[in-house]
């Protein structure tokens, strides 16, 4: 599914629209991931313990050894489980980087067209899905290990050769579109758009073609959110972001990220994190695996 105002991946792989990560879940405290989509492919692999991954809505279960793609706009979004810990291997691949010319077009759409599947669950268990997985974990050494571009697009093309594949082999399934999921993308988008200005619930209802209750009400069916509790976390979640440069202060921060002042940025950040920004950036537990010794 093709929409607007979709999320740019941070891409950390020189100039090729790819993204990689080793996500990390321990007893310290993560900052929630919000609900996102973006045009890229996702690939998650699990290497420890059991992840929970919203798609679309509904929540779904990738334990140890497996693997969720994601295709190319869906609404997702990993749950903060602070119970368990687990590990997973994260890479996002914007379409573009393999089917770039008129002769992949076809290939582009079994894979990422509209009649393709929103997601796939892997699982090691089965060889062939085992093959995808292990090609999966070597682009993703591939990326850490900093090896030349024309070899990245080598071995991502590789991958989606055996997605297509596997892909071809399958009973094929045409999805059926809903209202409501389609309502959900476009008032999301008009957050994820629209994050930096006012945005009353009134505007983000008549981005959806609904009235207010039905928005609400869909928000909290999907996420168990209100609206302006999804723009807030959002709203958090791209400020977080900004914490890299410590010379931009706190109060640049809210302001550029849509809050009406600082002491209001920090009393929404302790009120959601139990603790005030500043200490958030010392104890978080989730770290990339391009910053990290892990």
């Amino acid at each position: 599914m093709k929409t607007m105002g979709t999320d740019i991946p941070l891409y950390n792989t020189g100039n090729l629209p790819v993204r990689y990560a080793l996500m990390v879940k321990n007893d310290m405290m993560s900052f929630p991931e919000i609900n996102h989509w973006h045009d890229d492919m996702e690939f998650i692999c699990v290497n420890k313990g059991k992840v929970s991954i919203s798609v679309n809505g509904k929540t779904y279960e990738i334990y140890e050894g497996q693997m969720l793609f994601i295709n190319s706009g869906q609404m997702h979004y990993a749950l903060n489980n602070q119970e368990e810990s687990w590990m997973y291997r994260q890479i996002t691949i914007h379409p573009d980087l393999i089917f770039s010319n008129e002769y992949s077009k076809e290939y582009y759409e079994e894979l990422c067209g509209v009649h393709a599947a929103p997601f796939l669950v892997f699982s090691s268990g089965s060889n062939r899905q085992k093959v995808i997985i292990d090609k999966v974990m070597q682009v993703f050494e591939h990326l850490y290990k900093g090896n030349d571009p024309l070899d990245i697009i080598s071995e991502t093309s590789k991958l989606a050769s055996l997605m297509v594949n596997f892909l071809e082999s399958r009973p094929s399934a045409k999805e059926k579109t809903d209202k409501d999921l389609m309502a959900m993308f476009k008032m999301v988008s008009a957050i994820q758009m629209g994050y930096k200005d006012k945005l009353p619930l009134n505007d983000i209802a008549r981005a959806g073609g609904i009235g207010r209750s039905k928005c609400c009400e869909l928000f909290r069916s999907y996420w168990d959110l209100s609206p302006n509790d999804y723009l807030n976390l959002y709203r958090l979640s791209k400020s977080a972001l900004l914490f890299r440069n410590d010379k931009l202060p706190i109060g640049e921060i809210a302001k550029e990220c849509g809050f009406a002042g600082a002491s209001y940025y920090a009393e929404t950040f302790k009120k959601v994190m139990g603790l005030s920004p500043t200490d958030y950036k010392k104890k978080t537990s989730v770290k990339t695996f391009a910053n990290s010794d892990v």
